[in-house]
């Protein structure tokens, strides 16, 4: 599969508006001279493989098309290889986009505490994901795990379902969640390509 140039750059804006100002190249995506594209705000990298055509390297703005001055960071070794992951977690995207969106609400019911959901596989039984507050919780099972390997991740909600819906737009109905250890990031791709890839970081101290 091969992703829409405008579509990437379109869903990058939601990562490049989180970049501190500290980090100005980090709010252009970065053009491989391969024809890749990357994103990152360092909690989450977007990774498109061969999307464009290859040129020079260079660092534009999402949303304007301008360059961006600066030497991009290297990301190579923050991509971890799928062959090392310890689990691997098979989902409906659009359900699994529907069931975070209901979290998201139960994470905005109080306003004060940071939105994030916890996600437990129990040596291979189907996946829970939940929200709780002072008020109320909320959880629901969705998708299948493979291999016997217990998960526990803790994860900003925002995030997921950012990633989720442009594995929607880019009509991806399965995707597939690498678990590499509780506290390293996590990748997603489609249920069987890597050409698009995201990594999110989890919450250290869930």
């Amino acid at each position: 599969m091969k992703i829409s140039y405008t579509t990437f750059m379109k869903h990058a804006e939601k990562v490049t508006k989180s970049v501190p100002d500290w980090r100005p190249v980090l709010k252009g995506v970065y053009h491989s001279e391969d024809g890749n594209l990357i994103v990152t705000d360092m909690h989450r990298l977007y990774f498109a493989k061969s999307a464009v055509p290859g040129k020079d390297p260079m660092v534009l703005d999402p949303k304007t098309g301008d360059q961006v001055d600066g030497t991009y960071p290297t990301i190579d070794h923050l991509i971890p290889d799928i062959n090392n992951a310890s689990a691997e977690i098979t989902f409906e995207t659009k359900e699994l986009l529907s069931g975070m969106n209901a979290l998201l609400k139960c994470n905005q019911v109080d306003k004060n505490k940071q939105a994030y959901v916890e996600l437990n596989v129990d040596g291979g039984n189907i996946p829970t994901i939940f929200a709780e507050n002072s008020l109320m919780s909320s959880r629901f099972k969705s998708g299948y795990s493979k291999g016997n390997e217990d998960v526990h991740l803790v994860f900003g909600t925002q995030y997921i379902i950012d990633a989720l819906n442009l594995f929607k737009t880019c009509k991806i109905d399965k995707i597939k969640l690498r678990h590499y250890g509780s506290f390293r990031p996590f990748t997603i791709t489609p249920e069987n390509s890597t050409n698009l890839l995201t990594l999110i970081s989890p919450i250290k101290n869930g």
